[in-house]
């Protein structure tokens, strides 16, 4: 059986997370979570047997949740932050892992800020994979995977890069430097879209990067290649994601 989640806003308790499998009777929300309907829920993500997504809770703020389609299985994974939201974005889901990006505290109260973290749906297994900008915050981005390899943008005391991880601090390395200045990127399959400024007065431009590309040869990230269009001679243009897809 396939399920379909989704927000929606239709049991009159604001905007929550839905479940489907195509019938009536098997459309319903999965679980009142946000009782003071400050924020819908967002980053809907499958993981598996089970989809994680960032909800609102008044008590808790913004945290990682994981729900199976019922109400039961529903339930937060961890409080990464105890005193505040910790905002997970940029979900990314590597079997047997979701990578994401999250908040766990201020650096000055011994935390570590805006890190790239993992989470096999447990508590336990919800942890810290580098510190990357000490102090600061990285502010990590996964776009993609590759052989068992998450690719994400991220900053460190020299500016942003293109990093790549296996899961482990040592093995979250640097790929690449002088790929900066990527803005507004999406990963859609094997490849990334990103929004970059021009040279020279020439506006904003569209761009494609595949993740082997990123990767470069044996994954060392040499031989990067990109590919960057105008897609208008005008004036600015800013574009925004409304949808992707891949076709086959």
């Amino acid at each position: 059986m396939v399920l379909l989640f989704f927000a929606d806003d239709g049991s009159g308790a604001g905007v929550e997370v839905w479940r489907s499998d195509g019938t009536e009777a098997g459309t319903f929300m999965v679980k009142d979570i946000d009782t003071a309907n400050f924020q819908e829920p967002g980053s809907i993500t499958a993981a598996g047997d089970v989809v994680m997504f960032v909800p609102y809770q008044p008590d808790s703020g913004l945290q990682l949740w994981k729900s199976d389609g019922t109400e039961g299985g529903t339930a937060m994974i961890k409080r990464i932050c105890a005193a505040a939201s910790s905002n997970p974005e940029s979900l990314l889901y590597r079997s047997p892992e979701m990578f994401f990006s999250a908040f766990d505290g201020f650096d000055a109260d011994g935390f570590h800020g805006i890190e790239l973290w993992k989470s096999d749906g447990t508590e336990a297994g919800t942890v810290l994979v580098k510190d990357i900008l000490v102090p600061g915050n990285s502010r990590p981005n996964p776009v993609g995977s590759m052989g068992g390899t998450v690719f994400f943008f991220a900053e460190d005391a020299g500016g942003e890069g293109v990093w790549r991880s296996d899961g482990t601090d040592a093995g979250t390395v640097l790929l690449r430097s002088e790929l900066r200045g990527l803005g507004f990127r999406r990963g859609v399959g094997r490849y990334v879209l990103f929004r970059r400024r021009g040279l020279r007065g020439l506006g904003v431009r569209l761009g494609i990067v595949e993740i082997g590309w990123l990767a470069g040869r044996n994954g060392t990230g040499e031989g990067c290649a990109c590919r960057s269009f105008r897609l208008r001679a005008d004036g600015p243009y800013r574009p925004r994601w409304s949808a992707a897809l891949q076709r086959r």
